[in-house]
């Protein structure tokens, strides 16, 4: 079994996408860009628009923020993963 995450909270605008077949965004939180990352739109297809604010709460890994969840401006949660065990992501043996 895998030990919780410490999950991290970051804000900011969406400025950018990342790759089509990812949900990734590019988010500007005031100091910088940043590259978040929502796994695979084969899984689930998370539709965010440039412009829109929201609040991430994840995990900085290897350049990137692993989203745990997105909250919209409109208020709704997007729940991606539980900060405990494997990312949806993850192959077979990263377990």
């Amino acid at each position: 079994m895998q030990r919780p995450r410490t999950a991290t909270t970051i804000s900011g605008k969406v400025v950018g996408l990342g790759e089509a077949d990812e949900n990734e965004w590019i988010i500007d939180d005031g100091s910088g860009e940043v590259r978040v990352d929502g796994g695979s739109r084969k899984k689930r297809n998370i539709n965010l628009s440039q412009g829109e604010t929201i609040v991430v709460v994840g995990e900085m890994d290897d350049g990137e923020f692993d989203a745990f969840s997105i909250t919209r401006s409109d208020g709704s949660i997007v729940n991606i993963r539980s900060p405990k065990g494997r990312p949806p992501w993850a192959e077979k043996e990263d377990e």
